[in-house]
Order: C-alpha cells, then structure tokens, then sequence
C-alpha cells in the first residue's frame, strides 16, 4: 500500500477567497488504482482526474468506476477564518511552509507510512528535503 498526498485550497491569507488548506491522502495499491484510473484520463483526455473539470455525467461516471477499489482516505484541514492567522501567512514564504508542513506531517505520522509520494505543488518541493 501507498500513500499519495494532494492538497486543495491555498495558503495564502487575507487576500486569499480560500478558506480552508486541505492536505488529503489517499492509501492504496498504486497498480489496482492505475488500471481503473488511467481509461478514465484517456477517456477524459485529462493527465490526471480534477473533478472541477468533469461535468456532471464524467463525474457520475468516475465515481462508479472509483467506488469499486479499495482505498482509504485521510485528511487534514487548515480552517483560515482567523483574521490573525491570515496575517501570519501573509507575513512570509515561511510561515507559508510551516503551515504546509505541519499539516502533511500531522497526517504522514498519524498513518505511519515511510514513504509518501507528494503530488506536485507549491511547497512539494521544500517538502520532499
């Protein structure tokens, strides 16, 4: 089994129209999920599925296929309602990082996998070191 992380939302504070950071994982068999994933994106012609561009039907459709694996799915949220807290990130890259950080180590330590693989992001990079 594997652990694959994406996030949603971003991390940017008072001029942000996001509210929440998510950080999610996904556990599964990378080789039983690519072999109901990968005619879905060709289907789809998408490199890799973003529900926010399916329509209603492909959405239906990947759902069906999708909910015949299994897979567990675990997630942390960062909620910024905070006026505070949206300065805080505002202030610097780092502060940025840290919260990126604190939030995929919360969820890699509560599932105790040794290896993760990140999907590719603004702070996947700094991550990975």
């Amino acid at each position: 089994m594997q652990l694959f992380i994406d996030e949603s939302g971003d991390l940017g504070g008072v001029k942000s129209g996001k509210r929440y950071f998510v950080v999610a994982g996904v556990i599964c068999e990378e080789e039983e999920v690519s072999h109901t994933l990968k005619p879905l994106l060709q289907e789809f012609d998408l490199p890799e599925l973003k529900f926010n561009r399916l329509s209603y039907d492909e959405k239906k459709l990947a759902l069906l296929k999708l909910a015949t694996l299994d897979f567990s799915i675990a997630y942390s949220v960062l909620s910024k309602n905070d006026e505070t807290l949206k300065e805080w990130l505002d202030r610097s890259k780092k502060n940025k990082l840290l919260a990126a950080k604190v939030l995929h180590s919360t969820l890699i330590s509560q599932l105790g996998f040794p290896e993760v693989i990140l999907d590719r992001s603004h702070y996947s990079k700094e991550l990975s070191k």
